[in-house]
């Protein structure tokens, strides 16, 4: 299941019978401004694993020191944003106390069997030790064989980003990916100086600023009307002219 946000976030989910896991893309703008369980986004693999207090854990942890590390980021039930459905609530899905086996298997000592699944897999391997289940280790093969074929086809994703609220007006569209367009319509009583269409370009800029909806002058709004009722008058003695005319020949 693929799902894309229009800031810039896309989050692929694999869902398996016995597994769930998922892939988060961010847009380059995002480097240096998230924080958590998948790093900071600076380019810097050194400082990813930062507890929320901003102390920066050793990448060379063990994995204990990495599960101690995630029950840091745990999220608070009045913080998630998850809904649930009777009778499952929040502590249905919350294990702090949950301890996982930290010891990695040694490759050379298990089963011929799990050798030819998974490999010089560690995570496969492990997850078939640990579980007694080779289909579990099949799936944790087939999500890291996804994985490295993601970041070997990644693709950047540019947003524009929300171009701005337009004052006196209305904007119509609401995606700000590249080649998407927004239009924009002023009030009554309000004319639009600008572009009424912007488009996200590949830079990631719009094609234009937000133009301005400038309220009408009320002199000009008076000519306006003069125009019209002077159209109408001369429509009307065309009319009347041709009326005229048509009745003579009659005549």
């Amino acid at each position: 299941m693929n799902i894309a946000f229009s800031a810039g976030i896309a989050i692929i989910v694999y869902i398996d019978t016995e597994m769930m896991s998922f892939i988060v893309q961010l847009d380059t703008k995002f480097q240096g401004q998230v924080s958590g369980l998948l790093g900071n986004l600076n380019g810097n693999p050194d400082d990813d694993l930062q507890f929320p207090n901003g102390t920066i854990m050793d990448s060379g942890s063990s994995l204990k020191e990495l599960h101690e590390f995630g029950l840091e980021w745990l999220v608070k039930e009045e913080d998630s944003i998850f809904t649930y459905i009777s009778p499952f609530d929040y502590s249905t899905y919350h294990f702090p106390e949950f301890s996982p086996t930290f010891g990695i298997p040694d490759l050379n000592e298990v089963s011929q069997e799990i050798k030819d699944l998974c490999g010089d897999s560690v995570e496969c391997v492990f997850d078939a030790v640990t579980t007694g289940s080779l289909s579990f280790a099949n799936a944790t093969l087939v999500v890291t064989g996804t994985i490295t074929e993601v970041q070997n086809s990644l693709v950047k994703i540019v947003s524009c980003g929300f171009p701005g609220d337009i004052e006196n007006g209305q904007m119509s569209g609401s995606v700000y990916l590249v080649n998407a367009t927004v239009d924009l319509t002023c009030d009554e009583g309000f004319d639009l100086k600008g572009s009424s269409r912007l488009t996200c370009k590949a830079d990631g800029q719009w094609s234009s600023a937000i133009p301005l909806c400038v309220s009408t002058p009320q002199w000009f709004a008076g000519i306006i009307a003069a125009i019209v009722v002077c159209a109408l008058l001369i429509a009307l003695a065309f009319s009347c002219l041709i009326y005229f005319i048509s009745k003579s020949k009659k005549s």
